[in-house]
């Protein structure tokens, strides 16, 4: 008996060890096993073309022209919905308060996102196959979105559903019937603050009507001059910035003539191109334009604002302007409000200025837009980095970064960001074109500034050489986190050797002269 119990057990240990001889994997990792997928993008939008905000939930949203909207809102609220298609997102409209966003794609496709759950997706689409969408619109709590095409038109969408509505408002009906001439594609489309059932639309070649939806009577008030308008809140009034650079006034009960003619920056100007006009509870008027200036005063993008006809003062812009958007406290544009701060939409850069102190100075951006300033040559990446390096730089660099920015926090504080699951400290520091170093917090989803060492100072430029041998550009960054030492290295050959210290210091720097060669971007001395 205990002789064919041995037996079986040796068996069966003989059928496990086959087994596993069976099920033995190969540990060794090839590159089919692991692949590169972007996480999170850092940096100013590539290409933006148009910008949204929703003023209750207190988010700002960019498109941009590769399908991707970047919305952005409060610390570590930074996300990125990426259409299936790259086409340029043409227009976005937020549904305030709704967790929804629309967008207009250059494939004539229109979008209904929702961003209430972790992952956003899109709900509906429409496809239109015969006209391209120029402007879309949305008033707060409507069951309606409005969208204006190229040939004129302006067409109804149930937000419910997102099905297009039989009603249709065509070029020809809006217009006289004694005019022949076809006005052009509808550039914008606004709600009365005050009568629903009434629309203010804006065509290309500078015809404005209001359009009465239940009785689809309409009354013409401008022929051939506006560029944009703006509704007064009590929904009697609306403001036209023109193309001579003049502001008109308009009464929809007298639509023959103007009421008031506003020449800011006097005769002879260059168009206005976006209008904002708001009004304190006191009565104070608020009036935002873009464009405007005298045509002898340069092709520099500018923002004029406004206050109660006295008070004019005048942005010059560092990029071309695409759009600005007032901060309001209210969504409804029924009621008195004055803008706390506006958002302006550049080519290479957000700006929020701050309307409540004077001078009007910028907010402090936090969410780093400002990583290609200047172009970056280099990146270093670090784990595990001493928390108490990582404070010491936040310290210095927060003493840095406020001057000249406004006192008041940051506006746009939408949304909650997303806890990180990492348990160490990371440090990402770029190398650029102008000679600068950039300390990021890379811990969490989104890169934080912490500070910026100008590390090109020291050198002299020498105006005999060539541009790219006079480059104080960084080519290559080392950091010894024990040490506390950098080095840094410049596309002219200097090399500069840093020493992190707990308090300020000034002392002399001594400049020693050296051969250098690079093999495979390696320096080695002679």
């Amino acid at each position: 008996m205990d002789r064919a119990k041995k037996c079986l057990a040796s068996a069966l240990d003989g059928f496990r060890n086959h087994h596993k001889l069976e099920m033995e994997l190969e540990e060794k990792i090839t590159a089919e096993d692991v692949c590169l997928t972007g996480i999170v993008r850092h940096g100013f939008p590539d290409e933006p073309r148009c910008m949204a905000y929703d003023t209750v939930q207190r988010l700002l949203a960019i498109g941009t022209g590769h399908g991707v909207v970047r919305v952005i809102g409060g610390v570590g609220v930074d996300y990125c919905l990426k259409h299936k298609s790259d086409a340029a997102v043409l227009h976005i409209q937020f549904l305030m308060n709704e967790g929804a966003l629309v967008t207009a794609c250059h494939d004539d496709l229109i979008h209904l996102w929702n961003f209430r759950q972790k992952v956003p997706v899109v709900l509906h689409s429409i496809q239109l196959t015969k006209e391209q969408v120029t402007c879309i619109s949305h008033s707060f709590q409507s069951k309606w979105l409005y969208f204006g095409t190229e040939r004129g038109n302006v067409y109804f969408v149930n937000i419910a559903t997102f099905t297009l509505s039989n009603y249709t408002i065509n070029w020809n009906k809006a217009i006289d019937l004694g005019v022949r001439t076809h006005p052009g594609s509808v550039k914008a489309i606004s709600t009365s603050p005050t009568e629903l059932s009434k629309l203010l639309l804006l065509y290309e070649k500078g015809n404005v009507v209001l359009w009465n939806l239940q009785t689809k009577e309409v009354d013409r008030f401008i022929s051939g001059q506006a560029r944009c308008f703006a509704w007064h809140h009590d929904g009697r009034q609306f403001m036209c910035g023109t193309v001579d650079g003049s502001l008109l006034v308009w009464n929809i009960r007298k639509p023959g003539e103007c009421t008031q003619k506003l020449q800011p920056h006097g005769q002879r100007c260059s168009p206005i191109s976006q209008v904002d006009w708001k009004h304190s509870s006191d009565g104070e008027q608020l009036i935002i334009f873009s464009g405007g200036m005298p045509e002898d005063s340069g092709v520099s993008p500018t923002l004029t604002i406004m206050r109660a006809s006295k008070s004019i003062t005048v942005l010059e812009l560092d990029h071309p302007l695409i759009a600005f958007t007032s901060l309001n406290a209210s969504p409804y544009s029924s009621v008195s409000q004055q803008p706390s701060a506006i958002a302006v939409l550049m080519k290479h850069d957000l700006l929020v200025i701050d309307l409540t102190t004077p001078g009007y100075p910028c907010h402090e951006n936090i969410s780093p837009m400002d990583i290609h300033e200047s172009r970056v040559r280099c990146i270093s990446y670090f784990s595990n980095c001493p928390l108490d390096l990582l404070g010491a730089l936040a310290l210095v660099g927060s003493k840095q970064r406020r001057r000249g920015f406004s006192d008041k926090p940051w506006p746009i504080t939408g949304g909650s960001g997303r806890d990180c699951a990492m348990g160490h400290q990371e440090l990402l520091l770029t190398g650029h074109e102008d000679g600068c170093v950039k300390f990021w917090q890379a811990s969490g989803e989104h890169l934080q500034i912490l500070y910026k060492l100008n590390s090109g100072r020291h050198f002299e430029r020498n105006d005999g050489m060539e541009s790219h041998e006079a480059s104080h550009a960084v080519t290559m960054i080392k950091l010894c986190l024990d040490s506390r030492l950098l080095l840094v290295a410049g596309q002219s050959g200097q090399l500069t050797l840093f020493r992190f210290a707990k308090t300020e210091s000034s002392h002399e720097i001594t400049v020693r002269r050296r051969k250098f060669s690079v093999l495979d971007g390696q320096y080695y001395g002679t």
